[in-house]
This record gives structure tokens, sequence and C-alpha cells, in this order.
């Protein structure tokens, strides 16, 4: 079995009332590049910082239990309602999601593009990473050529108004279809009306096995200290290895990297040296964006050989969004107020829902995976013994792809 990673994330939209004039984008949309955008590094960086500020919100309203979710997912769902957006909902989106000011949206477009190619060229028979958006729209609803042309690859018509159960299935199915059966029924029944005017949605797999895979005979069930006065037994994955390993003090966390069986993308863990959800969050305000990119690039690694144990594990989580971004800059993109009215040239559109689902399988062979809680270990002063990097209590792991970033 691989490990798997499954991710899904659907805006659902409803209707309202104006109208409004704009250019589509701007005078250069027909220029978009298909490779090599010179947007594409910057905004992978802005994306890291909206993913770890959003990370710690979610923790703080799910750290209750283990927290799973796709940042990609969620920015890219996020991207398509700045498409959309007009006027101050567009400034907020865009403070949100760490954009530079002076970007225009075909620049951002131009580097979503991109991101969607090296999407498609990253796949290959030992790792597997694809994510597809879909713009679900009423289909009576007229939607400006210039941007008919742009999303003509994820725009879709369908009929809430008549059938809003059969347009509900299509989604669903899709989603399923798309990662491979592993989340199914995103929208619930409620999600979707005749008064549904538009649904946004990103759906996302990862496949991989592990480059050093674990030994099935040496899983064994171990404690797992959930915090400070609660533990569990779990099964505990084992092995012995030369890794890229760090003490990193100034975020009180020791990092291992473990790569899969290709060149480029590997799970890091961050285990923080104390087990409490006080330190976990300590570590969520404190590590930014420069200091993740330290620990993606390997700067702050160096070739260890360890001794690891982490959980064989299975998480499916649902979040709800928008309670999480309502908390946000971007609280007032589900009121009234909002302004979406770039694709229709009207002010019909408003945002209703945020809904995130995900699904990650973790075992001896490999994943289907992304970010979650765990941590533990210690440094060993003698070069000749294997450092320990025991995942027996809470940690963060993240699935990197170096090349695609």
């Amino acid at each position: 079995m691989w490990n798997n990673l499954q991710l899904a994330v659907a805006i659902i939209v409803a209707i309202a009332a104006q109208t409004t004039a704009s250019g589509c984008f701007n005078d250069r949309s027909n220029e978009i590049a298909a490779k090599g955008s010179k947007y594409d590094k910057v905004l992978y960086n802005k994306q890291i910082d909206f993913s770890l500020r959003l990370f710690e919100r979610i923790n703080a309203a799910y750290g209750h239990k283990n927290v799973f979710f796709s940042p990609h997912s969620t920015y890219h769902s996020l991207l398509l309602a700045l498409f959309m957006s007009q006027n101050v909902t567009l400034m907020k989106l865009k403070r949100a999601l760490r954009i530079p000011n002076d970007w225009t949206k075909i620049d951002v477009y131009d580097a979503y593009q991109t991101d969607k190619i090296k999407l498609i060229e990253t796949s290959n028979d030992k790792v597997s990473f694809k994510s597809a958006n879909r713009i679900y729209l009423q289909k009576d609803l007229e939607v400006r050529p210039c941007i008919g042309q742009l999303f003509v690859d994820d725009l879709e018509r369908v009929d809430f108004t008549q059938n809003p159960g059969l347009a509900r299935d299509l989604i669903n199915n899709w989603v399923q279809n798309y990662t491979n059966d592993m989340i199914r029924n995103l929208l619930p029944e409620s999600a979707i009306s005749h008064l549904t005017q538009l649904v946004l949605v990103n759906a996302a797999h990862f496949k991989g096995k592990w480059k050093h895979q674990f030994k099935e005979v040496d899983t064994k069930p171990e404690v797992f200290y959930e915090n400070s006065e609660r533990k569990t037994m779990t099964k505990m994955m084992h092995f012995n290895k030369t890794l890229n390993y760090g003490v990193i003090d100034e975020l009180d966390v020791l990092v291992l990297e473990l790569p899969y069986d290709d060149e480029f993308t590997s799970m890091f863990i961050l285990l923080p040296f104390k087990r409490s959800k006080k330190q976990f969050g300590k570590l969520l305000r404190k590590i930014d964006s420069e200091a993740m990119q330290k620990i993606l690039d390997g700067s702050s690694l160096n070739p260890t050989l360890v001794n690891v144990k982490i959980p064989k594990f299975e998480i499916e989580q649902e979040i709800d969004l928008r309670s999480v971004l309502e908390q946000s800059e971007i609280g007032d993109l589900f009121s009234s107020s909002a302004d979406l009215s770039e694709f229709t040239g009207k002010r019909e559109l408003g945002l209703d829902g945020a809904i995130h689902k995900a699904k990650i399988i973790v075992n001896e062979e490999g994943t289907e995976a992304a970010a979650a809680t765990a941590m533990f270990g210690f440094r060993s002063s003698r070069p000749s013994e294997p450092t320990m990097f025991h995942c027996n209590g809470p940690f963060i792991y993240m699935i990197y792809h170096a090349e695609m970033r």
C-alpha cells in the first residue's frame, strides 16, 4: 500500500443583486505565458506565509484533536475567489493571500497557470500529485467572453435552480473520482439549494512510496502522548537510517526529512522539544516563511544516523473554513458587502460557505497525505549512536516537492 493524500475544498456561492462595469482583468488578458512565470516563485513564498497563519487559526479552533488540512487546496480555492473579486474585496483578498499590491490579476493568473502546468509534469511511477479546480456556475448566468476564455478548463455549467440535488451529486462524484474514492460526499445536502449560483472546488491527490520503507514486522504498539496528561496506544513504525535531521533552537523544535522514492519529494516532520499544547501553539506563532524555507531547502538540516519512530495512521477530517476565515482579515468575504462581480459584470454573487475535507493514510510503504499534529525526541551527544527521533507525541508534518515547491 502507498501513502495517500486526498483533499478537497468547496466554496459555495448564493445569489445577490446589482450591476458594475469593469474590464476583464486588464488589456494583457491574451498574453499569458504558458511556462516560466516570473511570478510563480513569489506566489509560492506568499503561499507559505498564508498557510502558516491559516494553520495557526485552524489549530486554535480544532487543536483539541488531530489537525489535517491542505494549504495548497485552500489557497487555490481562494485564488478563484480573488479572480472573481473587485474593489475592496479584491484588496482584502490580495492582502490575505500575501499578494504584492503592484500585481495585477493577470500577474496572479500567470503564476496560477504555471503552477497548473508544473502539476501535470510532476507525476511519475514513484510519486504522483495532482490538483484541479472547478468553477460550477448556474447555467443561465451570463459570463463575460474573456472570462470564459481564461477559465475554459475550469468552468462547468450546472442547473442549481431546477435540480440542486443533481448538481450536488455531480460535484461530489467529480471530487470522489478525482481523489481515487477517498473523499466522498464533500458537499452535504444542506450546502446546495435552488438559490445556489456557483460552487468553487479544488481537489487534490498525492500518492508516494518511501525511499526507505519501514518493515511491517518492526511495527509495534507503543504509547503515544497526546499531551502531558493524556496518552493512548498506537502502532509505531521503526527504522535506523541516515537522514537529513536538524535541531532548531530558536524554534525549540527537532526536524526530520523522510524522502519519497523520487528526487524531489519528502515529508518533513517538526517535533517540539516539549509535549504540551502551549508549546505547540508557541511554535506556530514563532515560525515564519523564512524559517520554514530554510527547513524545506535543507539549509537547517544535516545527514545524521537517526533512530526513527513514527505512528502508522489514517486521518479523515472536515473543517468549516468559513468559521476560520471569518476570524481573519477576509472575514467579510461571506457578507453581503463582498464584491464578486468580475465574472458576470454584475454584483449578483455572494459567498455562502466554505468546506475543507482531507484524508491521509501513512503506513510502512508510503503515503497519501499532508499536514497534522504529533511530537518529542532528544539530542544524542555521541555521533556513533543513532540520534533519537521518536514521534510519540504531537508533531507537525508536511509533504514538499522541491522542484515544484
